[in-house]
């Protein structure tokens, strides 16, 4: 199976949805405040536990970095704050972290830069990753015309109509949009590549320190690995951790991976796995748009035997035979009730048949890999792997335009990325 070339490294193919819409020309993020987004809880805390909940505003910070200020100001381990989701360092936010044995007035007190502490709740567990129901998006676009204002509603139209293409966006895949790498090496348990790869400029800031990190780990030598621990301090985390680890155990690579946070290690898988789904995402939508969204074409909007849909009302999935009634599968899709869904891939993610299945193994095969392979991760790692859907909803849009700016607002649930929305109508990557 051939797929599409072009694209971003970690959207290989990629391909929009409204190619028949021009590219709308228009300036973003000239400051933190043109992108605000808003958390909406899946929950409400209960009023009582050990754990406190709290709301926390950001400004030009991601919510890695605020976690981890917040964490050495309460004396907590950066893994003892939860959190639902993370969302943009350049933008101003609103989400709800969790911490535990922190009294409130410690929370309130903290005057931290970029920082502000508002309402705060007890709750008896701590806030879990994916525990959000979505999120709320306000944008300032500036410098756009009338006429790219009237463009931008049509194209708005279509993905209200359809659904938003669920790609993975690039902050998914860290500052050179190659964490995904970093994902691989795991997989392949090329422990001396991973943590030598995690000190390169590409994933880690580009200091005196981390260099002579790099330098000690390529020479491969004992002697070299003992005095590394005196770097840890100039260090970002997740090295400083590899640091003290080979200071302790010399040569010892194997350990040194071990050693990274499980959570840092979750994502450098889950980024492999999300280039996979991108992958897949985008050969659906080059199928359909070279078959001109004609009878057959899968695309996202349509369920076709040997999918597995997702019923968006339960989160439940099934999978998708040809005795299925396929006028009411069009029907359904059309409501939103039911979408196509594309691999995270995993040893216990619901497996596709026919076409869906050939296309979904197809995708795997760039990187040398089979589904097997993500079930021999490692403790500590999720190896489940689950189905995502190939389009997400959009919700309560409002787009009004004054004097060359556009405000719009919308609603996308979670693991949905507004940047996908914007790629729709500026069309800056384009396919080859």
């Amino acid at each position: 199976m051939r797929f599409a070339a072009g694209g971003p490294v970690w959207a290989p193919g990629f391909r929009h949805l409204s190619t028949a819409f021009a590219p709308i020309e228009f300036r973003f993020k000239e400051a933190p405040e043109d992108f605000r987004v808003t958390e909406l809880p899946l929950f409400e805390p209960a009023g009582e536990g050990t754990h406190l909940f709290f709301e926390l505003e950001k400004r030009g910070l991601s919510t890695r970095a605020a976690i981890r200020r917040i964490a050495a100001a309460t004396g907590r381990r950066e893994s003892d704050v939860g959190y639902a989701g993370r969302k943009d360092a350049q933008a101003v936010t609103r989400q709800t972290l969790s911490v535990e044995h922190v009294e409130p007035d410690a929370l309130r007190a903290l005057a931290l830069p970029r920082i502000k502490i508002g309402r705060i709740a007890r709750h008896p567990s701590k806030l879990r990753v994916g525990q959000l129901a979505g999120n709320r998006f306000e944008l300032l676009l500036r410098g756009i015309s009338r006429a790219g204002h009237e463009r931008l509603l049509e194209v708005l139209a279509l993905l209200e109509t359809t659904g938003v293409p669920n790609y993975y966006g690039a902050q998914r895949f860290g500052r050179a949009g190659l964490t995904h790498h970093l994902g691989l090496l795991l997989l392949r348990h090329e422990h001396a590549a991973y943590v030598l790869a995690l000190a390169s400029p590409e994933h880690a800031p580009d200091t005196p320190a981390s260099r002579e990190l790099a330098a000690a780990i390529g020479s491969g030598t004992r002697s070299a690995h003992r005095g590394l621990a005196r770097l840890a301090r100039h260090l970002d985390p997740d090295l400083a951790v590899i640091a003290r680890q080979l200071a302790r155990r010399p040569g010892d690579m194997a350990s040194a991976v071990r050693a990274v946070l499980p959570r840092t290690r979750q994502l450098h898988i889950s980024a492999l796995q999300s280039l996979v789904f991108n992958r897949v995402l985008a050969h659906r939508l080059a199928e359909a748009s070279e078959a001109g969204g004609g009878e057959g074409a899968p695309g996202i909007g349509r369920v076709v035997p040997g999918d597995v849909a997702l019923i968006a009302e339960s989160g439940a999935v099934f999978s998708v035979t040809d005795t299925e009634d396929p006028v009411e599968l069009e029907a359904r899709a059309a409501r939103f009730e039911i979408s196509p869904t594309g691999p995270i891939p995993g040893a216990r993610m619901a497996a596709a048949t026919g076409w869906t299945a050939a296309v979904e193994s197809a995708a795997l095969l760039p990187e040398g890999l089979q589904l097997e392979d993500f079930g021999r991760i490692g403790p500590r790692v999720n190896q489940g792997g689950a189905r995502r859907p190939l389009r997400a909803r959009i919700r309560d849009l409002s787009a009004a335009w004054e004097d060359d700016v556009t405000t719009l607002a919308f609603t996308l649930p979670k693991g949905a990325f507004a940047t996908v929305v914007l790629e729709e109508l500026r069309k800056e990557r384009r396919p080859e």
